[in-house]
């Protein structure tokens, strides 16, 4: 059975730690945000159906905007943190 990490690899990494668990985190809290997202979205659809002429779908419509736009800094975060370790283990292994 293979291993999920080559060891040899490890040395390589340290110079990126920070940003590779900024990476993790953020893809931690992406997870959180897409089942908050799920739950707002149903909450939504259920105030449509409820009462579609009324004000009550409002409230969870911003919640879901919200929620996407947490999603949306939280990626590029991430993706930041991910260029800033790419960068950093180039410059390692070209040293």
């Amino acid at each position: 059975m293979s291993k999920p990490l080559d060891p040899r690899l490890l040395p390589h990494l340290r110079p990126a730690a920070r940003p590779l668990a900024v990476v993790v985190l953020g893809q931690v809290l992406a997870g959180v945000l897409v089942v908050a997202q799920a739950f707002a979205v149903t909450a939504l659809v259920v105030r449509l159906l409820d009462d579609p002429a009324g004000a009550s779908w409002r409230e969870a419509g911003w919640w879901v905007l919200g929620i996407l736009a947490a999603r949306a800094a939280v990626g590029a975060v991430v993706d930041v943190a991910a260029v800033g370790a790419a960068g950093r283990v180039g410059a390692h292994l070209r040293r």
